[in-house]
């Protein structure tokens, strides 16, 4: 009796076990995945790419790959990121395979750049479209990245710096939404020499440049001398924070509170 009455309790288990995993959502990047449990009101979203990787040279393993085909569904941007590209293709591949969202279709690529969820005005655009395919209210939210983008419009309105410095080049949409010139240390490339390192220091000065996003998921070394010699707000950004409308409140307190210092 006692043999019959823990098989069952197995069985059940594993019934349940499938059940769970049948009901997670997959998203290629954290910043969706923390977009998704917002709107759901649940912990139910999970990253494929962990937080604080790069997703640029993030590979995916096998036994992963195999646990992705169980999930309820998975959201991604558009297909234009790199680590997307290498799920999507062999998930779409099995006959049976979980439905696949693109929450960014609708966005117009700049120069190809994939960064799309760098912009609250993308953003906006990313929520409402989650929120029409889970049919859920995002009212709440929507106000909330409004009211932001209204602080950052004011905030480089009143400044007479229309130029910034950021380590990776991830920030484009960001400078496109309040009509800002993004100059990246790294360019398209990982190293710095001492001749782009000179004209960088050069143009920042020319351009009156006050702050520089270092993005946590790169060598923060690399801007130190340029950060020094041009006196540089170094503002530390983590653009694959789960929280991305926290992260952009956290932003615009920190160059507030710059603007404030400089008065």
């Amino acid at each position: 009796m006692k043999k019959i009455f823990f098989l069952f309790v197995l069985l059940f288990g594993l019934v349940i076990a499938s059940f769970g995993l049948d009901q997670v959502i997959y998203t290629t990047i954290p910043p969706l995945a923390g977009l998704v449990n917002s709107i759901l009101g649940a912990d139910i979203a999970r990253s494929i790419v962990p937080e604080g990787i790069d997703p640029h040279h993030f590979s995916i393993s096998v036994s992963r790959l195999e646990e992705l085909l169980h999930a309820r569904e998975i959201f991604a941007l558009n297909g234009s990121l790199e680590i997307e590209a290498k799920i999507i293709s062999p998930i779409e591949e099995w006959k049976e395979h979980p439905d696949i969202f693109f929450v960014g279709e609708d966005i117009s690529l700049l120069d190809g750049d994939p960064h799309i969820w760098l912009s609250l005005r993308n953003l906006k655009i990313i929520t409402l479209t989650i929120a029409r395919h889970l049919s859920r209210d995002v009212s709440r939210q929507v106000e909330r990245i409004e009211q932001l983008d209204e602080r950052f419009k004011r905030l480089f309105s009143e400044t007479h710096t229309k130029a910034f410095l950021c380590l990776h080049p991830a920030w484009r949409y960001f400078a496109r939404d309040y009509g800002l010139e993004m100059i990246s240390v790294m360019g398209n490339g990982h190293d710095v020499s001492p001749g782009q390192m000179a004209r960088i220091i050069s143009e920042c000065r020319e351009k009156g440049i006050k702050f520089i996003f270092v993005e946590q998921q790169f060598n923060q070394k690399l801007v130190m001398p340029i950060a020094g010699a041009c006196k540089l707000k170094v503002v530390r950004v983590n653009p694959l924070s789960r929280d991305i409308i926290g992260e952009f409140e956290r932003i615009a307190d920190i160059l507030e509170d710059m603007e404030r210092e400089d008065e």
